[in-house]
C-alpha cells in the first residue's frame, strides 16, 4: 500500500520490462537497416558490437552507436512498433504494483538508464507523467546515465521539482541501484534479483520482497 504524497520508483530493464530496451531498439535498428539496404551502416554497427565483445570499446561507446543508428534509419511508424513491442513485455505483476501504488494517492516515477527517446512513449502509454532516463546530447553523444548514484539524484531533482515527496518504493533487478535501494524506511521490491543484491542487502540489514 502506498503511503499519499510518496513516490515508487520503477526501474525498466529487467524490471519492468521482461527485456532489455537497448536490445530491442538495437534489432529494430539492425531490422530497419536490412530492409532499406543500409548496409555499410549495418557493418558498422555490427563492428561495434564486435569491439564490446571483445571488450576493446565501451558499454557507452556502443549505447552512442546503436541511438545515433537508430535515430538515422527508424522512421516514426518504426518507433511505433518498438513502443508496442516494449509494452508487450511489461511485467503483469510490475504493472499491478504502480495501478495499486497511484490509486494508494501515490505517485510513480520510471527511473532508468535507458534512453528517454526510447522510453518516453511507452511511459506515455502507460498514463504516467515522470521519467528520468539517459538524455542523447545535440552532438549524438551521451550524457551522464541514469545510473546508480545518477539515478538517485535524478530521482531527487525530479521530485524536488514536481514537489512530489518522498521515496516510499523501489522496485528493480539492479544490484546498480544499491544507493536507491539503501534509502531508510522504503519498500523494496526485487525483480527476480541476483544472489549478489540479496547479499548485499542483508549485509546492510536492509528488508526486502521478491516478485515474478
Amino acid at each position: 500500500m502506498a503511503e499519499p504524497g510518496k513516490i515508487a520508483v520503477i526501474d525498466v530493464d529487467g524490471s519492468l520490462l521482461c527485456g532489455n530496451s537497448l536490445k530491442m531498439l538495437l534489432f529494430r535498428t539492425l531490422s530497419c537497416q536490412m530492409r532499406k539496404g543500409r548496409w555499410m551502416a549495418m557493418f558498422s554497427l555490427c563492428i561495434e558490437m564486435l569491439k564490446r565483445i571483445l571488450h576493446v570499446s565501451s558499454h557507452v561507446r556502443l549505447k552512442e552507436h546503436i541511438c545515433n543508428a537508430a535515430l538515422a534509419v527508424m522512421t516514426d511508424a518504426d518507433f511505433v512498433a518498438l513502443t508496442a513491442a516494449m509494452m508487450a513485455k511489461v511485467r503483469p505483476s510490475v504493472r499491478r504494483i504502480i495501478n495499486h501504488w497511484i490509486a494508494d494517492g501515490g505517485s510513480v516515477v520510471i527511473a532508468s538508464a535507458g534512453m528517454r527517446f526510447c522510453l518516453k512513449d511507452m511511459v506515455a502509454q502507460m498514463g504516467l507523467r515522470y521519467l528520468a532516463a539517459t538524455e542523447m546530447n545535440p552532438d549524438g553523444t551521451i550524457g551522464n546515465e541514469v545510473r546508480s548514484v545518477a539515478k538517485l539524484k535524478a530521482v531527487i531533482s525530479l521530485a524536488s521539482s514536481e514537489n512530489l515527496g518522498e521515496i516510499g518504493l523501489v522496485l528493480t533487478d539492479h544490484i546498480d541501484d544499491l544507493p536507491l535501494l539503501s534509502l531508510p524506511g522504503i519498500r523494496r521490491v526485487l525483480v527476480y534479483p541476483s544472489r549478489r543484491l540479496r547479499r548485499a542487502l542483508e549485509t546492510l540489514s536492509l528488508s526486502y520482497e521478491i516478485i515474478n
